[in-house]
């Protein structure tokens, strides 16, 4: 659930965008705080101070408010599973926040006779795959209008 509701925040264009509500983490500190400025915020994303939060749902799950409240229950009501679900789960379903974006670090790429070998670490939780894949996603080919205003530029 958490990995949709980060791809429907992508497809919104809303990965690097704070919404009044989320809740959004300090990269320094982790601390958590709800956003009520989405302009400022939005900077403080831009700036690498912060990032948005995503839902890894549970019993004691910290809901957002207003737009992102939205969101997320979409993905919720998507799943198709029951409000009480995780009721019997005890401790091991509280429910947490996680960040949206991850910032992998001392990351080297070089070029190797087998292919591309990446280097790189991750704050636990992250999944390398993901980080991968992102270097192997394909670029959009122009569209004719993109072309010819490329050309009219030259």
């Amino acid at each position: 659930l958490f990995n949709r509701y980060v791809e429907n925040r992508i497809r919104n264009g809303l990965s690097r965008t704070a919404v009044l509500g989320d809740v959004l983490q300090k990269l320094e500190s982790g601390g958590l705080f709800l956003c009520a400025d989405s302009k400022a915020d939005t900077s403080r994303i831009l700036s690498g101070e912060i990032v948005p939060t995503g839902p890894i749902f549970g019993r004691k799950d910290r809901w957002t408010k207003g737009p992102t409240r939205n969101l997320e229950r979409e993905v919720w009501e998507e799943s198709g599973l029951p409000e009480d679900v995780f009721e019997s789960w005890g401790k091991m379903a509280l429910g947490t926040r996680r960040a949206i974006r991850v910032f992998p670090s001392d990351l080297t790429a070089t070029i190797e006779p087998e292919g591309l070998r990446l280097s790189f670490g991750l704050p636990a939780g992250s999944y390398a795959t993901i980080v991968a894949r992102e270097f192997y996603r394909p670029t959009p080919k122009p569209t004719e209008g993109e072309i010819e205003a490329r050309s009219e530029g030259c």
